[in-house]
């Protein structure tokens, strides 16, 4: 049984986001007024929750949303705009099913519990990576990234995803910060990360 709740029950942050978002190709933006300040180059890259449905079921909390990619590119001919969303497996299982397949933040995991503990012990995901929470760009790739996961790697120009990255270090299903930092005099990027263990 679904139960849909009346629009004027809905969250307020449901309301404001209720529609998916279309992806769209690389495209002109016009300027409506003003100007874009002489010599302004470079990239901006937005990342936030841009699907919270799939078929009839609506998510439990934004946070739950798949994530998806807003690049805008600024060069002396103008700004252009890419919108993707975020291949991750996640995302494509649960396109491709037509609906959730995994628990979340604000969602129980669909089913029986039983399946729910069939994947932990098989070691297959029972949470999806939303890859929605922030971006970093690296020179070569941009990361989509997501508090509890390894980040996905993205084209810096198309958004195409390249697919989940461990930066050479990081251990599989480990978490990586969304919120890492960069050192302005070194480069170097700190980041955190927690994993379960047992005691000793």
């Amino acid at each position: 049984m679904t139960i849909t709740e009346p629009q004027s029950h809905q969250k307020a942050w449901a309301k404001a986001i209720a529609k998916p978002a279309q992806e769209f190709d690389l495209t002109p933006l016009p300027v409506l007024s003003g100007k874009i300040p002489e010599g302004l180059q470079g990239a901006l890259y937005y990342n936030g929750p841009g699907k919270l449905e799939q078929g009839e079921q609506k998510v439990g909390h934004w946070f739950d949303g798949d994530g998806a990619i807003l690049g805008v590119h600024f060069t002396e001919a103008g700004a252009t705009a890419t919108y993707r969303y975020v291949q991750t497996k996640g995302y494509s299982a649960e396109a491709a099913a037509g609906k959730f397949l995994y628990g979340n933040y604000g969602m129980t995991f669909p089913g029986t519990i039983w399946n729910y503990w069939q994947r932990l012990l098989t070691k297959k995901d029972p949470l999806k990576n939303t890859a929605n929470t922030s971006v970093f760009a690296l020179p070569d790739k941009l990361l989509a990234l997501w508090e509890a996961g390894n980040p996905h790697a993205l084209d810096l120009q198309t958004l195409a995803t390249i697919g989940l990255d461990n930066l050479g270090e990081l251990a599989p299903k480990q978490p990586y910060s969304a919120h890492p930092l960069q050192d302005p005099h070194t480069g170097e990027i700190y980041s955190i990360g927690i994993v379960d263990a047992p005691h000793r």
